[in-house]
């Protein structure tokens, strides 16, 4: 019975972090709308489809990939877009 109510507090626990998560999967997340294969993290050519000028993207793309794994994730995405809102204040 132990093991059930941890199960249950953990999964509520994880679920509200997710909900409440700035860059959680909401209509209109700029992460959502670039993941185009839904795997959870944005490859060059899914962060250049999006561009105004792809040609940019793969340098734009390098600086933004702070682990440099080949990919972008939330919180790569979320430092971005913090940085763009910050400037345009």
């Amino acid at each position: 019975m132990k093991n059930v109510l941890k199960t249950a507090l953990v999964t509520a626990s994880v679920t509200a972090l997710f909900v409440l998560s700035p860059m959680s999967h909401a209509k209109g997340d700029k992460f959502t709308k670039m993941d185009a294969n839904s795997d959870g993290k944005i490859s060059v050519d899914e962060y250049s489809a999006k561009m105004k000028k792809p040609e940019r993207a793969p340098k734009r793309f390098a600086r933004l990939d702070t682990d440099g794994d080949g990919f972008l994730n939330k919180e790569e995405l979320a430092t971005k877009l913090k940085k763009k809102k910050k400037n345009k204040e």
